[in-house]
């Protein structure tokens, strides 16, 4: 301890003493440090840090399979789970739903998630409460669940933290509901639902094959997830036949551990990449500061020569060095801390919402910043083997006698495969920060098939149940129409089931007059509801036929209009105008379809983008609203202005007609745009980021190694110049042997770019293959930048005066 000590000394005072060789070698350290800090903190709050639920460890998920495809469980299955499923301690369901909430008179869109009465116990939410109590079992009956509980962010921001909440009403779906508790401060305060109500199943709910239920379970001691899937297995196949209808080898129950069951194996996957490329980074950093050591340190040969002489073994002296960088890198992790603060906010300012669970809660604790300590002396002892070898094979004879000054071949080789290395590394990050945004860029101005410009869309949270039949519903929403059309500055106005970017549902169907197909090939497309207007609200092109009108309602022909997408594929050599599509017929406010019912193709519109921009167009149908209604809508509104102009007029219009019915996800076509990119967005500036930060550090290396070359090869270069060289071949001298460095590492960096995009597909939007133009102009920048790097150097080198150089030797 005692040398170490010492060593640690002996380091600090030889840095002291190069102050503008530490603040270089230290802010290098910590750019690498910082990035891979912040990025590490996400990765240890969603993979590693202990969740803060109750019994987290046997907590897990349970879902219905269907083909090897989980989807949520129907009210019949929970039922025979928890009445059949000995594997768990217990079992519950919850679910949510988008509906309007009116509190102390304010109406507002709120999700509001019921939950069986031991849901929030058995996860641990909020327990003990704040105030109030939880569901009883009374509650999860129909009729008598008309209570709720709150977060304790609503109790805050809606009800002022008022203590007497307990017994204050509020409205949901136009009913009066009692709050009788508040849940504690917590995880519960990062989720979308902030509203928990009882969950009770009617009769009719039980017979549905509605599968809309999240099931949770906390699995008995000692139970493992294999002895669940096996116990739940056999009760899933046993009971098939009677509640589906369908063979046991299609229908089945899988158990998952709860952690990140909703996460995506993209999501998952890329947060790792983002470790991945900081550890480039952080590789970089690495080999730019042993590349400054061995410059030092030949600079260092008589020292170490003489302490070799005076008995000093190559163990102490390897030692020595391997103190000084790991005492660099670990001030240049101090430093990197502050930085990491500050990026780890960017990067949570960038992230998508919900992006990672709600549980996680990514900061700099102790275990974070453990793992930076950690970096640090792995970074230290990276960037002090290469000095500490070269430092060990240390020629004492020949240094004492002065027999060789300049920095021998060894050394210089391993300067050159470090910048190699360098290069190599930044070429692949480069590939991936480029593939990101080249991609975005492309989503950012691909043509989405309809128009985003001033258009206002917002969702009417009405309750299923409100209307009780088909011609409530129509007359609701005509009444609507023809009230929003009265607004000024108003141009066009439409009701539709989905709009452009927000998703939409998937219904079944088949082409009339042919052979009906195996039940498991079914084909889907997407499916909208839409008002004649819809068409012109959002500037879609018919292509072919025409587009509904006001005469297309209940009572008259069915009518459909397909995509070009649809028409292409299942008409290509026939006019889909004398085609008949077949599907179930729409049942408004059941999830169950109807019969099914034939609808004749009138038009066929352009292939809008209706998932997100990176959608490339499938099989779409819409049908006319008035000959199959449904209660739930989105409302475009067409402005001749700004849309948000309208928005107060437009809530005066609705309240007009329900007092208990606001406007819900509000947003303007441009916005909803901007929000689909969030994801893009993220990647692309991180990946970008570091990919240029890569760059930067690549061509400091170089540029680093050239000006050492240069300086140590003064006297050769004078000689040269006095026996007649051209300026010019010291200079294309020089630049050619740093290209030559970089093109190595840009040749074996070209295989790293190549897995790189492989690994990218799936987490970035759109083609993952980097056309060969674009890798050309990848690798092309990073050379340029080598090429300015070794120019410094180089033009150095060619203005050296011969008779100075030639005095100086």
């Amino acid at each position: 301890m005692s040398h170490l000590v010492r060593d640690a000394r002996l380091g600090l005072r030889l840095l002291l003493k190069s102050p503008a060789f530490a603040a270089v070698a230290i802010l290098t350290v910590a750019i690498g440090i910082a990035a891979t800090t912040a990025i590490f903190s996400v990765v240890y709050a969603t993979f590693f840090e202990p969740i803060p639920y109750r019994n987290a460890d046997r907590l897990v998920m349970v879902w219905s399979q269907v083909r090897g495809e989980r989807v949520p469980a129907s009210a019949r299955e929970f039922m025979e789970w928890k009445r059949q499923a000995t594997a768990f301690e217990d079992l519950n369901a919850w679910s949510w739903w988008t509906t309007g909430v009116s509190i102390r008179g304010s109406a507002d869109q709120m999700q509001v998630a019921p939950a069986t009465p031991g849901f929030l116990p058995m996860f641990g939410y909020g327990h003990p409460l704040v105030l109030g109590r939880d569901f009883v079992d009374a509650e999860a009956t129909p009729g008598n669940g008309q209570v709720a509980i709150i977060t304790h962010r609503m109790w805050r921001e809606r009800f002022a933290s008022d203590p007497t909440v307990i017994g204050q009403q509020l409205r949901i779906d136009r009913k009066p509901y009692t709050i009788i508790g508040v849940l504690a401060a917590g995880p519960p305060d990062e989720n979308q639902s902030q509203l928990w109500v009882p969950l009770a199943f009617t009769a009719s709910e039980l017979n549905e094959e509605s599968h809309r239920l999240l099931v949770m379970g906390t699995l008995k001691p000692g139970v493992t997830l294999q002895q669940a899937n096996a116990s739940l297995g056999m009760i899933a196949r046993s009971t098939a036949k009677t509640l589906h209808r369908i063979s046991p080898d299609q229908w089945g129950a899988t158990v998952q551990t709860f952690r990140n069951n909703f996460l995506s194996a993209d999501t998952l996957r890329g947060i790792w990449l983002l470790l991945a490329a900081v550890g480039f980074v952080l590789l970089i950093a690495c080999a730019n500061v042993a590349n400054l050591m061995l410059a030092r340190g030949t600079a260092r040969q008589r020292e170490l020569a003489i302490r070799a002489s005076l008995g000093a073994s190559p163990g102490q002296i390897v030692n020595q060095l391997l103190v000084e960088s790991t005492l660099l890198a670990i001030i240049g992790g101090a430093v990197g801390i502050v930085l990491a603060a500050g990026l780890l906010r960017v990067v949570i300012a960038l992230m998508p919402p919900y992006m990672l669970p709600t549980e996680a809660h990514v900061r700099l604790n102790v275990p974070v910043l453990l793992f930076t300590l950690a970096a640090c002396g792995v970074a230290g002892v990276l960037s002090g083997l290469a000095p500490a070898w070269q430092g060990a094979r240390t020629d004492v004879n020949g240094i004492l006698k002065d027999a060789a000054k300049s920095v021998t071949g060894a050394g210089s080789r391993l300067r050159r495969a470090l910048v190699v290395a360098e290069f190599a590394l930044a070429l692949t990050l480069l590939a991936g920060g480029g593939l990101a945004i080249h991609n975005l860029l492309a989503l950012a101005n691909r043509d989405l098939g309809f128009r985003k410009d001033h258009v206002l869309t917002f969702s009417l949270p009405v309750e299923d149940k409100r209307f009780t039949t088909s011609g409530e519903i129509t007359g609701f929403y005509r009444n609507l129409l023809e009230r929003l059309q009265t607004v000024p500055g108003v141009v066009a106005v439409s009701v539709s089931s989905s709009t452009p970017l927000s998703g939409g549902g998937n219904i079944p169907f088949t082409i009339a007059g042919r052979p009906e197909i195996d039940p498991s090939k079914q084909v889907f497309a997407g499916f909208n509801m839409v008002t004649p207007s819809y068409f012109d609200a959002f500037g879609i092109r018919i292509t072919r036929g025409r587009s509904f009108t006001d005469r297309d309602r209940d009572g008259a022909v069915r009518v459909a209009i397909v995509n070009e997408t649809l028409a292409k594929q299942y008409f290509p050599n026939a006019d889909p105008l004398s085609q008949r599509i077949v599907m179930p017929q729409i049942i408004p406010g059941q999830w169950s379809p109807g019969p099914p019912v034939d609808w004749q193709i009138v038009g066929v519109r352009a292939d809008i983008r209706n998932t997100d921009p990176a959608n490339d167009g499938s099989p779409a149908i819409d049908v006319p609203f008035w000959q199959s209604v449904w209660p739930v809508v989105r409302v475009a509104v067409r402005t001749a202005g700004e849309p948000t102009s309208v928005k107060p007029d437009i809530a005066a219009a609705i309240r007009a007609i329900d007092t208990d019915l606001p406007m819900g996800n509000v947003r303007t076509m441009e916005q909803m745009f901007s929000e689909s990119l969030v994801s893009d967005r993220f990647n692309s500036a991180l990946f970008g980021s570091f990919a240029a930060i890569a760059l930067l550090l690549a061509a400091f290396g170089i540029y680093g190694v050239m000006s050492f070359a240069v300086a140590q090869r003064t006297h050769e270069i004078g000689l040269r110049m006095a026996l007649g060289a051209e300026r010019s071949r010291i200079v294309g001298r020089v630049v050619g042997e740093g290209m030559l460095t970089a093109g190595a590492g840009a040749v074996i960096g070209s295989l790293g770019a190549f897995y790189a995009t492989r690994l990218l597909r799936g987490i970035i939007s759109g083609p993952i293959d980097l056309d060969p133009t674009a890798f050309f102009l990848l690798a092309a920048t990073l050379l340029l930048a080598a090429l300015i790097a070794c120019l410094v150097p180089a033009l150095r080198a060619a203005s050296v005066d011969p008779m100075v150089a030639l005095r100086r030797e």
